[in-house]
Order: structure tokens, then sequence, then C-alpha cells
């Protein structure tokens, strides 16, 4: 029990805590020497291990994943599992819970799933960029070809700006950095756009 990486919350039949180890202290923030022969209610009023739930019901409880807050307002992320301890005659003489913290385990997949929205945004960014490219070119040899093939008999100066302009427009779109910007790292996702 010392050296499991699981807290293990064991009562008596009276529901006395009698087991409590270093993971339990480590996850609860309860020190042994508190809680050891207390009774399980006051300790754990709400019945987090399910302990009450077992001893009431008679029957054991497969794992439970709950959240579990601490007093100082943070919360774990907890997987519980409760049995009744009976004797060889099988008289129910109290019951234990095994809880594990898959806290790290629930960030791990948040962070794994941020990372693949981030890469199918990625890929959506890169297929815009692509389908916005394609006409952009068919768009620039176009402008090219009126400002340099035709010459109108009015308003040369403004015929020119207003091709100037389109080409400048176009080069300013076509820019690698100008549509989406993914940052891969997880920690730090951002997104910069237009």
């Amino acid at each position: 029990l010392e050296g499991m990486n699981s807290a293990v919350v064991a009562v008596d039949r009276d529901r006395k805590i009698i087991t409590f180890n270093p993971v339990s202290e480590e996850i609860f923030s309860f020190k042994r020497e508190e809680v050891i022969n207390k009774n399980y209610t006051l300790v754990f009023p709400r019945d987090e291990c399910l302990i009450n739930e077992v001893l009431d019901s008679g029957r054991s409880i497969g794992e439970m994943e709950k959240k579990f807050k601490l007093s100082s307002g943070d919360e774990k992320d907890l997987v519980f599992g409760a049995s009744i301890l009976s004797d060889e005659k099988g008289e129910i003489q109290g019951a234990v819970a095994v809880i594990h913290d898959i806290t790290e385990l629930k960030k791990y997949e948040e962070e794994a799933k941020r990372a693949e929205r981030l890469s199918t945004l990625g890929n959506l960014a890169a297929g815009v960029a692509h389908e916005i490219r394609n006409p952009l070119n068919a768009i620039s040899i176009a402008a090219q070809r009126l400002k340099n093939e035709f010459v109108p008999e009015n308003d040369k100066q403004e015929y020119q700006n207003f091709t100037q302009t389109i080409l400048k427009e176009i080069k300013r779109l076509d820019h690698p950095n100008r549509f989406f910007f993914v940052n891969c790292n997880i920690k730090t996702p951002g997104l910069l756009t237009l």
C-alpha cells in the first residue's frame, strides 16, 4: 500500500478509517494522522470515495470518474473504485476504495485534441490558400496584360492607377503569410489571420 501509485482508503465495519496511504495524503491533502480512526463521513461528508454507498448497498462499484475539489479550490480528475471487505465467513468487515489520479492524463488528452484541431485548421488554411492563389494567378496575368497591352484613349493615368492597384492587391493577397499561420506549439497555440 505504501508503494502504490494509487490512493487507498479503507474503513472498518464501524466506518472508521483504518487505511490511508501516502498517495491518499497527496490527493486529498489530509495527513494520515488526521484521519486514521476517524469516522469516514466526517472526513468525506459527500462520500467522495463511494465507501458509504458500497456499505449501504452491499455491492462493489467499478471504476467511476469524478471530479474532486480540494480545499485550495483546485480540481482533480479521479477514478474511484470501491469494494466490500469480507471475512472468510462472508461477513462484511468494512470497505476499501482505490483511487487513481488521472488529472495529468486528462491534460494530455486535451492537449492531443487541441493539437488535432490545430492540425485540421492548418490543413484547412492550406486548402483555402491554395484555392485562392489559383484564381489570383489568372487575375494577375489578366491585369498585367491589361496594363501592358491595352491603352485607353481617355484617362490613361487613371487606367494605369487601377491596373497597378489590382496588381498590388494581388501581390498582397498572394503573400504566403497573409492567410493563416498556425503555431503548433501545443502549450501556446496561436492563430494569426489577415
